[in-house]
Formats: structure tokens, C-alpha cells, sequence
């Protein structure tokens, strides 16, 4: 389940979490996958506002997880 709040990017770099297979979960679950999509744009919002950039993205199969990497863009 997403948090409630976008945390507050204090890092150089960092991962964010989000659902392996997002279409599965919205079809499982709608109010769920509306909820995750929700918390995204606010971490994703709250990120580049503060000066981050999504440089990579990461996908572990076993067990499955999906990350952004988000890191500072220099000044």
C-alpha cells in the first residue's frame, strides 16, 4: 500500500518503489492502483520540484519489484 505522504527528498539519490505490473493491480484492485497512482505524482511532483531527476529504472524478477532512481541535478 502507497504512504500517505510524499516524503521530503533529502538525499543526493534515492530509489522509489512502485508496483511490478501496475495493469495487473489496477485490474485486481482499482481503488488500489488509483491510490498508487495518486502517491506517485505527489513523490514524483515533490521530487522535481526540489531539483530531482529520474536517471534509471530498475526491474528485479524474482521476487518482483520496479524502482525509479531519482538523483539531484546539478546546479
Amino acid at each position: 500500500r502507497p504512504g500517505s505522504l510524499a516524503p521530503s527528498p533529502t538525499e543526493p539519490a534515492f530509489l522509489v518503489e512502485i508496483p511490478p505490473d501496475f495493469l495487473a493491480l489496477k485490474a485486481a484492485d482499482f481503488s488500489l492502483a488509483r491510490d498508487w497512482r495518486f502517491f506517485t505524482r505527489e513523490v514524483f511532483e515533490t521530487c522535481f520540484q526540489a531539483g530531482y531527476s529520474v536517471s534509471d529504472f530498475f526491474y528485479m524478477p524474482h521476487p518482483a519489484r520496479s524502482f525509479y532512481f531519482l538523483e539531484q541535478i546539478a546546479p
